[in-house]
């Protein structure tokens, strides 16, 4: 676990790695570096992937590693034990998004777990849409995918 708190969830955890508060987008993009460097891509039907890889290329362990708090060697040590693990997820919520960077730290926490083979799979991460697909049914005289259109043609 790596939070910059001390909570109930940390008292149960195997380790718990305190980061400095509001570096969590950086550790992200140094363990997406990490992943990539092992080459851990499992699949290419992501489109855009390598756009999205270029954009943090330089936020490596070592770069990243003072700012973080955390040393580079145990920054790449769990990354390579998220790499080999049979099934992994990274899962943020409150926490990662509530601060500075809070979409990217979403962005990069998707990122991990499409990189790394463990996205919409047994095990990984899976999608939210039954919720969001639930809540635009209630609140809402449009499906989701008319949302989807119309950030389509803003975007």
């Amino acid at each position: 676990m790596i939070d910059p708190r001390r909570t109930e969830t940390a008292d149960i955890a195997d380790e718990h790695h305190y980061i400095r508060p509001g570096s969590d987008a950086l550790l992200l993009a140094a363990l997406v570096n990490t992943l990539v460097a092992h080459n851990k891509i499992v699949d290419d039907r992501w489109q855009g992937l390598d756009s999205a890889l270029a954009a943090i290329a330089d936020f490596t362990p070592e770069a990243v590693a003072q700012v973080v708090g955390m040393d580079a060697v145990v920054i790449r040590r769990i990354a390579g034990e998220f790499a080999s693990a049979k099934s992994a997820v990274c899962y943020g919520r409150m926490g990662t998004t509530t601060q500075a960077f809070g979409s990217v730290n979403q962005w990069l926490i998707y990122l991990i777990n499409i990189v790394s083979g463990n996205c919409d799979r047994v095990g990984g991460r899976t999608s939210d849409n039954t919720a969001t697909t639930n809540y635009w049914r209630g609140h809402q005289p449009r499906r989701p995918c008319a949302l989807a259109l119309t950030c389509a043609r803003h975007g």
